[in-house]
C-alpha cells in the first residue's frame, strides 16, 4: 500500500549556500584546535550530556548495536534522545533553550501535536543532536566506544550519577534506579516498534527530565567528568589546569590575551602551538576584515572597486596588518609545519602592498575558495560588475560594521571548557 511521504518539519535554521568560511580558514583552525582540544568543539554546551549518554548506554545495553526502529534507521540510542529532549520540552520555560540542540523544534513538534521522530526531529540527528555533539568527548574520555555502549569511565560516571540523583538499583538490583531504567526501556521499545516517541504518563515526563536535566551536576559526578575532560589528551591537560586556575570564563574577546600569556607559562610543546595558533590568526583577522568592509561599502554604495576601497580610511590600516600577518605566518618556526596548508592563503597575500591590492587579493582569493568546495563548487558572496568591481549578494551585505571584533577570527574552545568548569563547580 502506497503511502505519502512524510515531511520534516522545517528546521529554524538553514546554513545559505556557502555561508561559511569566505576564505577557506575554517580547516586549517580546527586541525590546530584539535592539537590542543580534540575532544571538545565550540557547538558543546553542558557536559551534563555525557552523563545523560551514560544512562541511555545503560538503559540501551540489551540492544545489538544493528537493531533500528521500525523506520529503517533510528538506533534505540538516538530513540532514547528523543523521549529525554521530549521530556525536557515539556518541563517548561526553566529550560535553557540555547544550549539543548533539538529542544526548540521538539517544542514546536509538540505544539502541532505531532510525535517526535526521524521526521520530525533534527535533520541530521546522528551529527547534530546532543550524542551526535557530545560523541566526540565521550569516547575521547573513554566514557562511551564508538557504538555509544558503556566504557570503563562510563560505569565509573553511573557509579557517581547513581549515588547523587539517590537511584539505587541503576546499575544493578531493586531501586528507585532500577525503576527509572524498566519506564525508559519499556518507552523505547515502544518507540522502536512506533518508529517515534508515544503517549506515557506525566510522571514519567517529570522524572527523566528530573534525573537528566543537563543543567544540573552534583558532587561525584563533577569529580568524575572533569577528571576524564582532564584526561583525553595531555595538551588538554595543561589548559583544562590552567583554567580552573581563572576566576571564571574567557570570554571570546579576551581568548586570544589568555591564550598568548599561557604560551609565557606552559610547557614547550603547548607554547609551540600558541605561538602557531597567534600567527596564523595575524593573518586571518585582517583579511576576514578587508572581505567584511568590501560587503560593507558594497551594500552601501553598490558596485565598488579597488578605488571605493582604497578611499576608505579603513584599508591602510588593514595593509599594514596584512604585512604584518603574512611576515609572521612565514617567520613562526612551526606553523607551515604543522600545517602546510596555510601557505595558499600566506601566497595570496603575500604580495599584498597597497590598498588595492588588498582589495584585489581578497576578492580573488574568495572566488578560488568558493570554486575550491566540494562538491562542485559554491557560488562566491560577491557578483562581478562592471569592469573591475564588484556586488555584495543580497543575503551576504552589511548594513553597518558594529562593534570591534574578537582579536582571533576563530573560537579556540577556551569558553566552551569555561561553560564545563562552570557546570561543574569550578566557578562561581
Amino acid at each position: 500500500m502506497l503511502r505519502p511521504p512524510v515531511i520534516s518539519l522545517p528546521d529554524p535554521l538553514l546554513e545559505q549556500e556557502g555561508s561559511v568560511d569566505p576564505l577557506s580558514l575554517q580547516r586549517t583552525y580546527e586541525r590546530l584546535a584539535d592539537r590542543m582540544l580534540p575532544a571538545v568543539t565550540v557547538r558543546m554546551s553542558r557536559i551534563r550530556f555525557v552523563s545523560v549518554m551514560c544512562v541511555g548506554a545503560r538503559v540501551c545495553a540489551e540492544y545489538d548495536v544493528d537493531t533500528v526502529a521500525s523506520d529503517g534507521v533510528t538506533p534505540p540510542w538516538l530513540v532514547f534522545e528523543w523521549f529525554v529532549i521530549e521530556a525536557l520540552a515539556r518541563a517548561g520555560e526553566n529550560v535553557d533553550q540555547q544550549a539543548i540542540a533539538g529542544l526548540r523544534k521538539v517544542r514546536t513538534c509538540l505544539e502541532a501535536q505531532r510525535h517526535v521522530s526521524n521526521a520530525t526531529y533534527l535533520k541530521t540527528p546522528k551529527v547534530f543532536g546532543f550524542t551526535g555533539i557530545f560523541r566526540r568527548l565521550a569516547t575521547q574520555a573513554t566514557i562511551v566506544d564508538d557504538d555509544v555502549r558503556l566504557d570503563d569511565g562510563g560505569w565509573q560516571l553511573l557509579r557517581a550519577f547513581e549515588k547523587d540523583e539517590a537511584l539505587p538499583g541503576l546499575i544493578e538490583g531493586n531501586g528507585e534506579g532500577a525503576a527509572l531504567v524498566r519506564e525508559l526501556r519499556d518507552a523505547i521499545e515502544r518507540g522502536l516498534e512506533r518508529g517515534h516517541t508515544v503517549a506515557r504518563p506525566a510522571g514519567f515526563w517529570q522524572r527523566v527530565a528530573q534525573h537528566l536535566t543537563p543543567t544540573r551536576t552534583r558532587k561525584r559526578e563533577r569529580v568524575v567528568l572533569l577528571e576524564r575532560l582532564r584526561g583525553t589528551q595531555d595538551l588538554s591537560r595543561e589548559l583544562v589546569d590552567d583554567l580552573v586556575m581563572q576566576p571564571g570564563v574567557i570570554e571570546r574577546q579576551d581568548e586570544a590575551s589568555y591564550l598568548r600569556g599561557l604560551a609565557d607559562r606552559t610547557s614547550a610543546e603547548l607554547a609551540r602551538l600558541l605561538r602557531a595558533i597567534d600567527a596564523y590568526e595575524a593573518l586571518c583577522r585582517p583579511i576576514s576584515d578587508a572581505l567584511t568592509l568590501v560587503r560593507y561599502l558594497s551594500t552601501t554604495r553598490g558596485q565598488i572597486g579597488a578605488g571605493e576601497f582604497a578611499a576608505d580610511t579603513r584599508t591602510a590600516k588593514l595593509v599594514t596588518e596584512t604585512v604584518a600577518g603574512c611576515r609572521r605566518v612565514r617567520d613562526d618556526p612551526a606553523l607551515l609545519d604543522l600545517e602546510p596548508d596555510v601557505r595558499v592563503v600566506l601566497d595570496a597575500f603575500d604580495d599584498v602592498t597597497s590598498p588595492g591590492d588588498l582589495f584585489s587579493a581578497v576578492v580573488s582569493h574568495h572566488e578560488q575558495a568558493q570554486r575550491d568546495k566540494p562538491p562542485d563548487g559554491k557560488r562566491p558572496w560577491l557578483e562581478p560588475g562592471r569592469t573591475g568591481t564588484v556586488l555584495v549578494r543580497p543575503a551576504y551585505r552589511v548594513a553597518e560594521l558594529g562593534e570591534l571584533p574578537p582579536p582571533y577570527v576563530h573560537d579556540y574552545r577556551t569558553r566552551t571548557v569555561g561553560r564545563f568548569l562552570t557546570d561543574l563547580g569550578v566557578y562561581s
